[in-house]
């Protein structure tokens, strides 16, 4: 059974390294003891309390381990629970999910995570600051529909509740690609990873679940035996303490709980609601106490009479536990809302909320504008660790200039411990009720025409808040503030920092973007243009290999460099050097399939930059003239490939594979002709790579072709963005790396596979003449049949930069391949007897 790996990683840095290499093994030891309580199978929530005697120098508790019925294979499973690592340590709360989820939203204490160790492709993680050693808390997860019944998906979230403090805590909600209506059970296990000698224990009482609208009670908590569990305080309570000794009378490894037949909910409320309308346009806002049962949807009704009387004239409703406000447009002028909030058990409360006036915010009156907006970057000073905005007025700028939009890409390579003043104008299209959906990761605060209208300082997730917003049509003052500090170990390598989306008249949420912002122009900037070369029809390129031309005006400044970026992802960089004839510069190369982006970033005279006038938009389809198919493996993520000329050519995220089929033995050589290696500049993530690649010809849906062999067995060599030369994986693999311990030459181009029957064998040259033996594997798994081929992987959102890489002379020969001549041993070689 494989761990999680966010929580090995936790405690690798919280850990001493002798310690740490615990986390090495696999399976349940010793150390590792599993147990399973009596969750019936399609139960939509699950619930129980557990309490902590004391913070141990390094267990994981996972007390979540769960798939999902009716099963689907794009599902997965998912896996959760709290990892300790000292007493002087928060604890770290922990889930993955293997499936193709997305990340909808995240507690401010917890972080979310995009593809990670032993294939996890989503989930949340952070320091759980409630946590206390001694006090009980609740922990309720629960599968739940959207607000349309024919939506072909569904979410997971996951609360939990200090009961000491009566405070409900959210730890994440995601998004499932199919629809699920329950759990298909639960268990958990305790995994020592610290020395055996630790004392490890919790406890776990009042195990409920729900099935078919029921509540059941999930009390039986079944062990595999006696050993380390017992029950206390009267039989209330389930306790698993390595320290004490066995349940003398307990015969078997079952326990049962006593507790009452059905929880005792936590009721619903509503706090702080209000509604104000413009014209025929009303915004309500409310909170959920933090002591009432979280929200888990929302119901609102808008009448045109002060009681609420009668028919609504407007109705919106959304299963989103995370909203708390919301614009609507009405026929007539609103008089009264009725709000309603459906907690996570199904609880109901309602208010009838009046509606006030609100005056819009005037627009500014500007002069001459361009696109985008100011920017100042700054560094703390030596020996700083910010914790919440600074005193920007007490700053010099590192870096300045204009942006096309809320973008921190001009922080460069640094992930931490910076900040950003963004000036200039927010457009709002026309007059009436806007509302701001406004997530920073750490903090943040915005202002409208000189007043806040969004504060978020401090140090947390970019967990969204909702701010309403009366504006006149036109632009109006804009300043966001914001600012990365050091923050806790999962900080760092999050995408979107600034997440600011909005709605408004006419449109529904959306992110803002280039034309919502302008800034003043004075006509002394340079400017920059992008053209597109190559030819597209109906917004599609001819071909994946696609030139874009830049044209820099610089207006007697002095150009330091030009970046291409495809969204928030670096393509290539150039430099004077590059400059063409005509002052302009040629970017040529693969773009990834369907839809690309394309803006670019000029710096000058230093440390300053302006973005492109303009965005290329266009779509691209891999392509291949010759033998080679093309496979994307796993969850597919926007990625090129392509054969032409007898190159193999890929760029983008995730996997893929050209290949051909093979029986019996062969040759497969190939040269690295191009590779994207990790570089400060370009920041592409160090375990990607390009290389060699076999697998099976078989599986258990053979219609799946190579899909279905993937994760079974292969064998492959292949160079690394930042690793060096790396093999098949030569041990058990637990983090999922498939890449083997030792590193072969770095500056050799010449990769070959040979197979010899059950025999693989691989290579490295300089030269394509001289070969030298990497590794060596005997399988009796391998398969007559192979697919064999060129191998591309780059781990989606790793990476500050788009890897690419490139073969060429491709040779796949088929036949008996002869016996290499081995050095004999002489005698005097052997040991003696």
């Amino acid at each position: 059974m494989s761990r999680l790996a966010n929580a090995k990683r936790w405690l690798a840095r919280a850990l001493p390294a002798v310690v740490s290499m615990a986390l090495l093994c696999r399976g349940f030891e010793a150390d590792a003891t599993g147990w399973k309580p009596n969750v019936q199978r399609g139960a939509d929530i699950v619930m129980k309390d557990h309490r902590w005697p004391a913070w141990d120098a390094g267990t994981y508790y996972c007390f979540w381990y769960m798939s999902f019925v009716p099963g689907h294979r794009r599902l997965g499973s998912f896996y959760g629970g709290i990892a300790v690592g000292g007493p002087k340590k928060p604890p770290g709360m922990f889930m993955s999910y293997w499936g193709e989820v997305r990340n909808v939203h995240e507690g401010p204490l917890f972080y979310s995570h995009g593809y990670g160790a032993e294939g996890a492709s989503g989930g949340a993680h952070g320091d759980a600051l409630f946590l206390r050693p001694g006090a009980w808390y609740r922990f309720v997860m629960r599968i739940f529909p959207p607000a349309t019944d024919d939506a072909e998906h569904a979410f997971v979230g996951w609360w939990a509740k200090d009961l000491e403090k009566n405070e409900w805590h959210t730890h994440s909600v995601v998004r499932l690609p199919a629809k699920a209506t329950g759990f298909a059970g639960n268990s958990g296990f305790v995994e020592a990873l610290g020395p055996p000698s630790v004392h490890r224990a919790f406890e776990r009482r009042l195990g409920y679940c729900r099935l078919d609208g029921t509540w059941q009670k999930a009390d039986k908590v079944g062990t595999g035996g006696a050993k380390f569990f017992k029950l206390i305080e009267e039989g209330t309570v389930l306790r698993y303490d390595r320290a004490e000794p066995d349940s003398p009378k307990h015969k078997g490894g079952e326990f049962v709980t006593r507790q009452p037949d059905a929880p005792q909910l936590d009721p619903p409320a509503i706090a702080d609601a209000s509604a104000v309308a413009s014209g025929r346009q009303v915004a309500v806002k409310w909170s959920i106490p933090k002591g009432a049962s979280p929200q888990l949807g929302y119901r609102l009704e808008v009448f045109d009479n002060p009681q609420a009387d009668g028919e609504p004239m407007a109705v919106h409703q959304d299963n989103a536990p995370y909203i708390l406000a919301r614009r609507m447009d009405t026929p007539r002028e609103a008089k009264s809302v009725r709000l309603t909030v459906t907690d996570i058990f199904d609880q109901r409360t309602s208010v009838t909320i009046p509606v006030g006036g609100t005056k819009l915010g005037h627009a500014a009156e500007t002069a001459k504008v361009a696109a985008g907006l100011e920017y100042a970057y700054y560094e703390p000073p030596a020996n700083t660790e910010w914790r919440a905005l600074p005193d920007f007025a007490a700053l010099a700028p590192v870096r300045e200039g204009r942006v096309s939009g809320l973008d921190d890409t001009v922080r460069q390579d640094r992930e931490k411990l910076y900040a950003l003043r963004y000036t200039g104008y927010l457009r709002a299209p026309a007059d009436g009720l806007y509302v701001f959906s406004y997530g920073t990761c750490d903090g943040s605060r915005m202002r409208l025409g000189g007043k806040v209208v969004a504060d978020n300082d401090g140090l947390h997730s970019r967990s969204p808040r909702q701010y309403p917003v009366a504006l006149k049509q036109g632009l109006h003052a804009f300043e966001l503030l914001y600012f990365k500090g050091a923050g806790r170990r999962h900080h760092a390598g999050l995408p979107d920092r600034i997440s600011i989306r909005w709605e408004g008249p006419g449109f529904g949420l959306r992110r803002l973007t280039e034309a919502d912002f302008a800034c003043a122009d004075d006509g002394r900037r340079p400017s920059l243009a992008l053209a597109l070369e190559s030819p597209v029809a109906n917004g599609v390129a001819e071909d994946n290999w696609v030139k874009i031309r830049a044209v820099p005006a610089m207006r007697r400044r002095q150009l330091e460099k030009l970046q291409l970026y495809s969204g928030n992802m670096l393509l290539k960089t150039a430099g004077r050097a590059d400059l063409r004839d005509d002052g302009s510069l040629l970017f040529e190369g693969l773009f990834p399939a369907e839809a690309n982006r394309i803006w670019a970033r000029l710096w000058y005279d230093g440390h300053h930059s302006v973005d492109a006038g303009n965005v290329l938009e266009f779509e691209t389809r891999n392509y291949s003239d010759g033998p080679w198919e093309f496979v994307r493996l796993g969850h597919k993520f926007p990625l090129g490939a392509r054969y032409k000329d007898g190159t193999v050519s890929f760029t983008g995220e995730g996997a893929c594979v050209g290949y051909q089929k093979v029986k019996g033995d062969f040759t497969l050589t190939a040269h690295i002709a191009d590779v994207a290696l990790r570089t400060r500049e370009n920041g592409v993530y160090d375990q990607n790579w390009v290389g060699l690649y076999t697998s099976n010809v078989r599986g258990k849906r053979p219609d799946q072709g190579l899909e279905a062999t993937f994760s079974e067995y292969g064998f492959g060599i292949y160079l690394t963005a930042g690793r060096g030369m790396k093999g098949w994986p030569d041990h058990e693999d637990l983090g999922g790396s498939r890449m083997c311990i030792p590193s072969f030459p770095a500056d050799h181009r010449w990769l070959r596979i040979v197979r010899r029957g059950k025999r693989y064998e691989s290579f490295t040259s300089a030269d394509g003449k001289t070969w030298q033996k990497a590794m060596e594997l005997l399988s009796r798994h391998f398969t007559d049949a192979q697919y064999a081929g060129v191998w591309f992987r780059a781990v989606p959102g790793k990476g500050r930069g788009l890897f690419h890489g490139a073969l060429d002379q491709i040779t796949l020969e088929a036949g008996k391949v002869p016996e290499e001549v081995r050095p004999k041993v002489s005698a005097e070689d052997l040991p003696a007897p």
